[in-house]
């Protein structure tokens, strides 16, 4: 299979509905012979395209079934884990940045004006 779009699906039939069936990584990477970190970029590409692709901290992968109670509470625990991973990350972004702004010496450059330098 070299097609991207036909490994997306694949992975994505891997990857079952409803949390008390998750699969782990190594599983659905075996189940689509292909290696555990292309799985894990075709997740990524998943998410991407819109499906709601939970991990669950015990590392198994699902689909949510809007019908369950406990599918629901783990897509929200998952959605709650990542909003404050991302929140974490763009505290960083602006500490850098803050940083950067203060301490930057005024004989640097950046690379546009380097590469009209020379």
């Amino acid at each position: 299979m070299s097609d991207k779009n036909s490994y997306l699906n694949l992975i994505l039939r891997c990857i079952p509905k409803g949390s008390t069936r998750a699969r782990n990584l190594r599983d659905v990477a075996i189940m689509a012979d292909v290696s555990e970190r292309q799985t894990q970029e075709y997740i990524r590409q998943l998410r991407e395209a819109g499906h709601p692709v939970v991990s669950m901290s015990s590392g198994g992968y699902f689909i949510p079934d809007e019908n369950d109670p406990l599918d629901i509470a783990e897509a929200e625990r998952y959605m709650a884990m990542m909003r404050g991973q991302a929140t974490e990350r763009l505290q960083t972004v602006k500490a850098i940045e803050h940083w950067l702004e203060t301490k930057r010496k005024p004989v640097q450059m950046n690379l546009e004006a380097y590469m009209r330098k020379g």
